[in-house]
């Protein structure tokens, strides 16, 4: 396909985080089937978001000359399915963005259009060549029924957790080495001026979760971890990046990253996982 006839289009479903689930399988999920047999659609990203309140962001690349049909199509199916499945609670979660907002929260339960910045979906603007292909893998991933766990934060951070053991688990089988790679990609963060002072408030949580944390880890290290309902499609594209760069600590930390952002696990909450995976390796020498 010739990407000079295409054209991205930007998306958001504001809807109850507690229904992101039933949203991503039941709404979602269809619409995106049904829209590939229309042949306007190559490809697509969903991003999990809280900015002015629960939504998922939804960006489409369609055909130019398609993109009134397609918008006519999305906006008419979503409006009539946020109509007769509207989001089964407006409680107002603690978000994992910024405290501070200067807007007014959109809707929940509506449609937005054009309310992120493009350069959300445009890959190369950010991040090395390969990982134009991560971004519409891992957005396939958040569709499958047997890796939907997004109801809340804590489960959203749990699956942020075993994609980066699996990460590393598809590098290296030995858990010291496991240790030393987590070590090199927090020193990558600058952690030591950008995230230090979080550092004890995450090890009091690791000692207080620790028998939860290590059995976490250890059924997915020392298990059949391919039999892991979420791993093997995970750790596929994971080597497929890391075989072609010389510092997997590069594309590890790219790897997190895009993940993160995914996930809605920005700033500070990109790098508790990334640490919380170090202490885990730490304490299974």
């Amino acid at each position: 396909m010739n990407n000079d006839f295409y054209i991205w289009l930007r998306t958001s479903l504001f809807y109850d985080m507690n229904d992101w689930e039933s949203l991503l399988m039941n709404g979602i999920r269809p619409f995106l089937i049904s829209a590939k047999e229309t042949k306007y659609l190559n490809k697509f990203t969903i991003y999990l978001n809280q900015k002015r309140g629960d939504n998922i962001r939804i960006s489409f690349e369609v055909l130019f000359d398609k993109k009134e049909k397609f918008l006519s199509y999305f906006d008419h199916y979503f409006k009539d399915y946020l109509i007769n499945n509207p989001s089964l609670s407006n409680v107002k979660h603690e978000t994992s963005t910024e405290p501070l907002n200067l807007f007014k929260n959109f809707p929940n339960d509506s449609i937005q259009y054009n309310v992120y910045d493009p350069s959300l979906v445009n890959f190369s603007q950010n991040y090395p060549k390969e990982f134009e292909s991560f971004g519409y893998f891992f957005s396939r991933i958040l569709l499958e029924k047997k890796y939907n766990r997004f109801s809340s934060y804590e489960s959203i951070f749990e699956f942020s957790i075993s994609l980066h053991i699996l990460m590393i688990r598809s590098f290296t089988i030995n858990i010291r080495k496991a240790n030393s790679l987590f070590e090199e990609i927090l020193v990558k963060t600058d952690f030591n001026n950008l995230y230090l002072g979080i550092v004890p408030v995450l090890d009091s949580r690791f000692e207080k979760n620790k028998r939860t944390y290590l059995a976490l880890f250890k059924n997915i290290w020392r298990s059949d971890y391919t039999a892991l309902p979420y791993s093997k499609d995970w750790v596929d594209i994971c080597k497929q990046l890391t075989i072609k760069s010389s510092s997997f600590k590069d594309y590890s930390f790219t790897i997190s990253r895009v993940l993160s952002e995914h996930l809605n696990l920005n700033n500070l909450e990109w790098f508790a996982p990334l640490y919380l995976c170090y202490k885990m390796t730490l304490n299974s020498k």
